[in-house]
């Protein structure tokens, strides 16, 4: 698919494709990836492609094998646990610098995601609720304020959509989860932040426990 870049480094602009490409399912987990055939789909020579590719293994997304070439990162159930241990981490530091960034916007914004999880949830769309879910969680780290912590999650936002759009998480509308969603947007809307951090640490351990199980019973 052709594309029209914008002025920005080309090799940036070339890494956000490929990234988003990976991020949505374009690219698949595992897909080896050609240099010539993305240099000449994005209209540009190869040295961008090849400092992309550089941008893109150094944040996990591409793993290049010696006389092989280079792929899109596959995980292991191992690999996906880490992914989703990080994630913890990130997203709880991030409700704790946004308790003192945006605090009046911040509770707006989680309210309206919220309001739209709702209604996914009763029409039984997973895959709008799944979004949905991830914007919840990736909020935490965008309204922290925290442009640091916002570049070292953004790798692993970019695997937990890719994992999900190649069928490797669960695929569901889960009741006392999305009543975890809205209790933490209600307890922040009324500045209980104490709740808010216990609920949030519950919310993440709990989807832990299920993707161990739903693991056990879907093997890589």
């Amino acid at each position: 698919m052709k594309r029209v870049l914008n002025r920005k480094p080309l090799s940036e602009q070339v890494a956000e494709a490929l990234g988003e490409d990976i991020r949505d399912g374009r690219l698949k987990l595992g897909q080896m990836l050609s240099e010539n055939q993305i240099a000449t789909d994005l209209g540009v020579s190869r040295t961008p492609v090849r400092e992309a590719f550089s941008h893109l293994e150094f944040q996990g997304l591409l793993v290049t094998k010696p006389q092989s070439g280079t792929f899109v990162f596959s995980p292991s159930q191992e690999d996906i646990k880490e992914i989703f241990e990080i994630r913890s981490c990130l997203e709880l530091q991030g409700l704790q610098s946004s308790l003192k960034a945006s605090e009046k916007t911040f509770s707006i914004a989680l309210h309206s995601i919220c309001e739209e999880m709702d209604s996914a949830f009763n029409a039984g769309d997973e895959d709008k609720y799944a979004k949905l879910d991830h914007q919840f969680h990736e909020s935490f780290v965008l309204f922290s304020g925290n442009r640091l912590l916002a570049s070292v999650y953004n790798p692993i936002s970019l695997k937990l959509r890719a994992l999900a759009n190649n069928n490797l998480l669960i695929k569901m509308v889960d009741e006392v989860s999305h009543s975890e969603h809205f209790q933490i947007a209600q307890n922040f809307g009324h500045k209980q932040f104490f709740e808010v951090k216990t609920l949030m640490t519950q919310h993440l351990a709990r989807f832990e426990g299920d993707l161990d199980q739903y693991q056990m019973s879907n093997p890589i």
